[in-house]
């Protein structure tokens, strides 16, 4: 971070500097930043896929609410939904308290090899300095970490409910069914997600999802016009008698540093 300061005169990527420098913006097409304590923390609890960093629990908890609140009058449906994500995740907190404390000693050890605790702390640390510096567009990736850790304390809770059972059934086979039967069904969403995504079915002239914004932009622009945007990266690989110039990132900062 001190080479990059001394060197770009930014200790973190540039690409973040100009991301928060369009925070400064009084009007821009990625809306506005954070500016209060409470945006920050519904930042924090987002179960957005593209702004929360903890989607990958708070999504289907925020689903399940939904579901539930659509059984009652349409008016009430918004608060409804609300309070009952509120509810389930105080539930599931709830649970995983009870669960950690009964398997406390071995919990422990795994957390600490782990390094869960500064994993959390940089998870945390990495949330408030998007959420809260006035940083705009952030996209899904920046949560890579976030899912990781996820992930591990989610292993970590589940081998607690099979020890749990080991201890109260005496039956050692039935967590390994368990996790088969995790394991196919992880197998079976992923294989679906691709078939979606990479279909061998379709013709040659349907469109293709890199293209779309390409040719759309050729059909509204003329041979020869300089075109500026962000995240040009596809459209500026696949377009054809245009120059593509990136808004964004280093590029940019390099332009005005040479000013």
């Amino acid at each position: 971070m001190l080479f990059n300061r001394f060197y770009a005169g930014s200790a973190m990527p540039i690409s973040g500097t100009i991301k928060r420098w369009w925070g400064l913006l009084p009007n821009t097409v990625y809306g506005t930043p954070t500016k209060t304590l409470d945006g920050v923390i519904q930042g924090f609890f987002s179960p957005s896929s593209k702004n929360g960093p903890w989607s990958l629990l708070l999504q289907p908890i925020d689903s399940l609410a939904g579901s539930i609140s659509q059984l009652f009058p349409s008016h009430a449906q918004a608060d409804l939904k609300s309070i009952l994500f509120i509810l389930l995740l105080l539930v599931l907190a709830g649970m995983v308290i009870w669960l950690v404390r009964r398997q406390a000693d071995w919990a422990g050890k795994v957390a600490d090899r782990f390094g869960l605790l500064p994993f959390f702390a940089g998870c945390f640390v990495s949330i408030i300095s998007y959420k809260a510096t006035g940083y705009l567009h952030a996209k899904y990736w920046y949560w890579i970490a976030e899912t990781v850790f996820l992930v591990f304390a989610g292993g970590i809770l589940v081998e607690c409910i099979f020890r749990e059972i080991r201890q109260r059934m005496n039956n050692n086979k039935l967590p390994s069914r368990l996790s088969q039967l995790a394991c196919f069904f992880i197998f079976l969403t992923f294989s679906v997600n691709i078939w979606q995504l990479c279909r061998w079915d379709v013709g040659m002239n349907a469109p293709h999802p890199y293209l779309v914004e390409t040719e759309q932009i050729e059909k509204n622009t003329r041979p020869g016009s300089v075109i500026g945007m962000t995240g040009g990266g596809v459209t500026a690989y696949f377009i054809h008698d245009r120059t593509v110039v990136n808004l964004d990132g280093l590029i940019m900062e390099l332009t005005i540093s040479s000013n």
